[in-house]
């Protein structure tokens, strides 16, 4: 009887603090501006720990069908990734590079990654950094070859990734470049992405191409990627190689489209001198 109040006890416990989130989001959502109410929903507690399990299975097609074929000439030497999650795409990236940053806003998505992974995985080193949501400040200038974000900033806000594309300009080496995937929705988007298809953004991939510009960065690509009812887009970007190799990016001060068809190769086991395949 005694174990039966104490478990009731612990399911009204559940669901009052249950009500009590939901509350305070929606007046996140209406009182604070777009980028800090999005920062609010993103750091929701677990908010993500079921789709982490959900993905599992079906990731290995979308890396062979959708990543791969737009990221196999990289240099995975040192890899920043954002948002690696519960560490899917990160244990796929540790069969290519020396060197993982991993980097979230979400400590219990770090603890998860790290718990499957460990520091190191298949010779690869993994670093982890929680950052404040919208910076690399962990990150030294110029010390990354790749910049890797899948299915993560899909639900960033337009201010959150103008901030955090500043900073792959800032981090990537010149002549290093990024995967970034992202949403497109742009203005056909509520400013609460749970009202979204998929808890997409207000990110389209025009905003995208003209960050990367503003700040120094070539836009190589910008890729279709169903998401069915939606479509996202996969935008690779990098670095301009200039006289002075350390030459600051245009805007890095500030804080804050082709649709080619891809047939996808088969990737190397490893690469740990040079961009994949060679």
């Amino acid at each position: 009887m005694e174990s039966m109040s104490v478990m009731h006890a612990h399911r009204g416990s559940t669901l009052h603090r249950r009500v009590v989130d939901w509350i305070v989001e929606r007046a996140a959502v209406r009182l604070l501006s777009p980028r800090n109410a999005n920062l609010v929903q993103c750091r929701e507690p677990g908010m993500w720990e079921a789709y982490f399990d959900d993905v599992e299975g079906i990731f290995e097609h979308q890396w062979q069908t959708m990543i791969w074929p737009l990221v196999k000439d990289f240099d995975f030497s040192t890899v920043l990734e954002l948002s690696p999650g519960a560490g899917r795409n990160t244990q796929k990236l540790a069969t290519l590079a020396k060197r993982i940053v991993a980097v979230d806003y979400n400590q219990y998505a770090l603890d998860r990654t790290h718990a499957r992974l460990g520091d190191a995985r298949a010779g690869c080193v993994i670093e982890y950094h929680r950052n404040g949501g919208t910076d690399l400040s962990m990150v030294p200038s110029a010390s990354v070859s790749s910049v890797y974000c899948w299915d993560s900033a899909v639900h960033f806000d337009r201010d959150v990734l103008t901030a955090y594309i500043a900073e792959f300009a800032r981090v990537l080496r010149p002549g290093g470049r990024g995967f970034l995937h992202h949403s497109d929705l742009g203005a056909r988007a509520d400013t609460n992405i749970k009202r979204n298809p998929h808890w997409r953004s207000n990110v389209n991939k025009v905003l995208v191409a003209d960050e990367c510009r503003q700040n120094g960065l070539t836009v190589l690509r910008q890729q279709p990627i169903p998401w069915d009812p939606i479509v996202d887009c996969a935008t690779i970007f990098e670095r301009e190689i200039r006289g002075d190799a350390e030459s600051v990016p245009p805007r890095l001060g500030r804080s804050l489209q082709s649709e080619d068809r891809v047939v996808p190769d088969v990737p190397p086991d490893r690469s740990r001198s040079g961009p994949a395949g060679v």
